[in-house]
């Protein structure tokens, strides 16, 4: 189990957890039996910037979470 838990910011793409968390529905946003899982957080900066952060302990890597979110946005369009 991977213990480390990694916080990916997304940058300013408007407040898009719940879409984000969509594209995931296979993984929890609470600790599943294995002790992992994945949450996407919206948040603002300055009162205008408007983002969204990615909470997990699922990958190995940001490359690795990058990766698999590009392929389901690419499966989404």
């Amino acid at each position: 189990m991977n213990t480390k838990i990694e916080t990916y910011e997304l940058g300013y793409i408007g407040h898009k957890a719940m879409e984000l968390q969509s594209l995931f529905s296979e993984y929890s946003m609470k600790e599943n039996e294995n002790g992992y899982f994945l949450e996407f957080v919206n948040h603002t900066y300055l009162a205008t910037n408007e983002g969204v952060y990615c909470i997990t302990n699922c990958f190995e890597s940001e490359e690795h979470f990058k990766e698999i979110l590009f392929t389901k946005l690419l499966f989404k369009l």
